[in-house]
Formats: structure tokens, C-alpha cells, sequence
């Protein structure tokens, strides 16, 4: 399904800060996307891929900013933890989207996991009873 203009514009927005909070932290100079994803620990090839719109801010990336200090409710919706004047009916239903989308992709991927695990047991399980047949079949084969 295509984006809406609305989740367009958020994502533009949240783009951004995350540039504006790169900046601020490793300063504006060439070569800066490159410092900063060494800073926050991940490649410089995944800070191209959000700046360019490619990837979000996924959880992981988050986690990692928020370990060195990024307001994660400023780079999401635009306001500040505890900024009062700058709230907004519409930016945190926005990121409760996010947290909603985060939760169900976590839930997708446990079911994967588990689906997964299901048919390499019965594949397990069910090996040694076909080799077992086929075993048979061929005994009586040259049997006859």
C-alpha cells in the first residue's frame, strides 16, 4: 500500500532530525555520516539508507541512539521528553503507530520462529518413518 502524504511528511520530518541530531554530534563536515554511524555503532552504508528514506529508524538504530543520548520522542514526533508547549494531538498518535508496527512485526517474527521450528521437528520426526518404508518396500522387492 502507498505511503499517504501524511506518513510522507513524518518521515521527511523524522529524516531530518536524525540529520540535524547527527550533525550536532559529529559536526557538519564531509564525512560526517561516517562519524556519526561509528558513533552510534552501526554502518555508514545503514545511515545512507535513512537518510535516503530506504530503511526507518527501526527499534535497534533507536535503542542505539538512545544509548548516546538521543531524545527518541523528539526524533520521532518533534517534541521534547518533557517539553509541555511543544505537544501535539497528531505527533504521538504518529509514534504510537511506530510502537504499534514495532510490536507487531516482533509478534510476525516469534510466529515465523515458531512455525519454523514446528516443521523442522515434524520433518525430524518423520525422516527415519519414511527411510523405514522405504526400506521395507525394497526388502520385499527382493524378495520376490
Amino acid at each position: 500500500m502507498p505511503e499517504t502524504e501524511e506518513e510522507k511528511a513524518l518521515k521527511r520530518a523524522i529524516i531530518e532530525r536524525f540529520i540535524s541530531y547527527g550533525k550536532s554530534i559529529v559536526g557538519d563536515d564531509w564525512g560526517w555520516q561516517k562519524l556519526f554511524a561509528k558513533k552510534i555503532g552501526i554502518l555508514p552504508s545503514q545511515v545512507t539508507s535513512i537518510i535516503k528514506g530506504r530503511v526507518n529508524v527501526g527499534p535497534a538504530i533507536r535503542e542505539k541512539l538512545m544509548k548516546i543520548g538521543c531524545d527518541i520522542e523528539w526524533l520521532i514526533t518533534g517534541n521534547r521528553m518533557n517539553d509541555s508547549s511543544t505537544l501535539s494531538v497528531r505527533e504521538p498518535a504518529a509514534s504510537y503507530e511506530i510502537d504499534e508496527k514495532d510490536k507487531r512485526i516482533k509478534e510476525l517474527e516469534l510466529l515465523l520462529k515458531e512455525r519454523n521450528e514446528t516443521i523442522e521437528k515434524l520433518l525430524r520426526e518423520s525422516i527415519p518413518e519414511i527411510v523405514e518404508l522405504v526400506v521395507e518396500k525394497i526388502k520385499k522387492r527382493n524378495l520376490k
